[in-house]
C-alpha cells in the first residue's frame, strides 16, 4: 500500500528537492495510482517499454505530468527494493546513497526541462539501482560483470598494466569479472576520493558478492584523450583518467551531455562560463569530433 508519511521519509533521505515532492504528494490523490500500482511495478520489471507505453496512457487518463507520474512511481519502487539489499546485508548508507542517483537525475531532467521528474531515458539507468547491482561506494558508483571480450593488455608483477605478455599474467579475458566504474554527476572529482572508493569496492564485492577484483573499467567522456590538451596535469578529471590505461577512443557525444548538460543545434548557443566549457565550445565549432575514452584500472596495490 502507499503511504504518504513513508514516501516523505523516503524522498529526505535521498534529498530530494522540495519542489518535485510537493508535486508528487498530490499523486496520492488519485485512488487509481494505487489500484494500478503493482501491475506497473511487475510490468516495469518484465517489459519497461511496455511500461512505459501503459504509463503514458495513464498520465494522459489522470492528467497529470507523466515526468513527474514516472518519478512518483520509480521511488515506491526503489522503496519496495530496499528489502532485497537488507537481504544481502548491504549497509543502509550504501543503499540510500546508490538511490541519490533518484534525486541527481531529476536535477537533470530540471536542466532540459525546467521540471523535476524522469524520462525514460534516465529510467533505462536507473533500473540497474532496483537489481541490487550497482552501488555508490563514496565518490564512485560501481557494477559488477563479465569482460564481453579479450583486452590485449597482461598484468606485471607490480601490479600495472602493460602490452606485453611474457613474464605477466592474462587477466583480462573474456568472462572475467572485473567492476564497471560510474561517475554520478556531483561533487568535484578529488582523486583522494575517488581511490578511498576504489579501496571500498575492493573490500565490498569481496565481502557481499565473495569476488576478488583485480581491475576496474571505466566508458566515459572523462576518459578521452582530447582532454588532455585542454586540462593541466593538476586537473582532478586528468588524474581520474591517468589512473587507466586506454584501451580504445570512439566517437562520442558525452562530453556535451555532461559537460554543457543538453545538447543545441547551434553550437553558440553553448555557455562559455568555464575554461573547460570555452575550449570544447571552440572545438565543436571548428568541426572537431568529440570522443569518449574505454580504460582499465588495476586494483592489485589499493
Amino acid at each position: 500500500m502507499l503511504n504518504v508519511e513513508c514516501f516523505i521519509n523516503y524522498c529526505e533521505k535521498i534529498k530530494m528537492f522540495p519542489e518535485a515532492l510537493s508535486e508528487m504528494k498530490e499523486l496520492f490523490a488519485f485512488e487509481k495510482i494505487e489500484a494500478r500500482y503493482t501491475e506497473f511495478s511487475d510490468l516495469f520489471v518484465s517489459d519497461r517499454n511496455g511500461y512505459y507505453a501503459k504509463e503514458i496512457e495513464f498520465a494522459v487518463e489522470l492528467g497529470v505530468d507523466f515526468s513527474t507520474l514516472n518519478m512518483f512511481l520509480f521511488i515506491n519502487f526503489a522503496s519496495d527494493a530496499k528489502a532485497k539489499f537488507d537481504e544481502k546485508g548491504i549497509d543502509e548508507k550504501v543503499y540510500y546513497d546508490t538511490m541519490l542517483d533518484i534525486t541527481i537525475s531529476a536535477e537533470v531532467y530540471h536542466h532540459s526541462s525546467g521540471r523535476y521528474g524522469l524520462d525514460d531515458i534516465r529510467l533505462n539507468w536507473l533500473y540497474r539501482h532496483l537489481n541490487v547491482c550497482i552501488f555508490t561506494l563514496g565518490r564512485l558508483q560501481f557494477e559488477i560483470s563479465p569482460l564481453t571480450n579479450d583486452i590485449p593488455l597482461y598484468l606485471t608483477p607490480s601490479g600495472a598494466f602493460a602490452p606485453t605478455k611474457t613474464g605477466n599474467r592474462e587477466v583480462l579475458t573474456k568472462g572475467a569479472f572485473c567492476l564497471s566504474t560510474h561517475i554520478p554527476e556531483g561533487p568535484k572529482l578529488y582523486h583522494n576520493e575517488c581511490i578511498d572508493a576504489y579501496k571500498n569496492a575492493k573490500t565490498f564485492f569481496k565481502k557481499h558478492f565473495n569476488e576478488d577484483i583485480l581491475f576496474c573499467t571505466c566508458w566515459s567522456w572523462l576518459i578521452s584523450p582530447q582532454l588532455r590538451y585542454w586540462l593541466g596535469e593538476d586537473s582532478n578529471i586528468i588524474k581520474f583518467q591517468r589512473d587507466y590505461t586506454l584501451v580504445n577512443e570512439f566517437p562520442s557525444d558525452g562530453t556535451i551531455t555532461f559537460l554543457f548538460l543538453l545538447k543545441r543545434e547551434n553550437p553558440d548557443d553553448y555557455p562559455e562560463d568555464t575554461s573547460l566549457r570555452r575550449k570544447v565550445k571552440a572545438f565543436i565549432k571548428s568541426g572537431g569530433i568529440l570522443t569518449g575514452g574505454y580504460g582499465v584500472m588495476s586494483l592489485v596495490n589499493l
